[in-house]
């Protein structure tokens, strides 16, 4: 856990996926994690073949910067990942 700009603990229990944020400069998918809160920013990531580098392509919103650790986000997408895959 890393702390916000208003002191409070940021938890994977209050990130968001949205999980197709269009194409990327390479074709790919890209997806976007963030916290409901309009002003804490978040990580882009792209759709890799696998789980490895889909963690590996996280990447800091250079626009609204995470108020959140790459850490947080690198858990939050393997656990989001890991409970899409095993539902389908």
């Amino acid at each position: 856990m890393t702390k916000t700009n208003n002191n409070a603990m940021t938890t994977i229990n209050e990130l968001l996926i949205e999980r197709n944020q269009g194409l990327g400069d390479d074709g790919r998918e890209i997806g976007y994690i963030s916290t409901a809160h309009a002003d804490d920013g978040g990580y882009f990531f792209a759709w890799m073949p696998t789980l490895d580098a889909t963690l590996e392509s996280l990447e800091a919103d250079d626009t609204d910067r995470p108020t959140f650790g790459l850490d947080i986000a690198r858990q939050f997408l393997r656990s989001q990942i890991a409970y899409t895959f095993a539902a389908e």
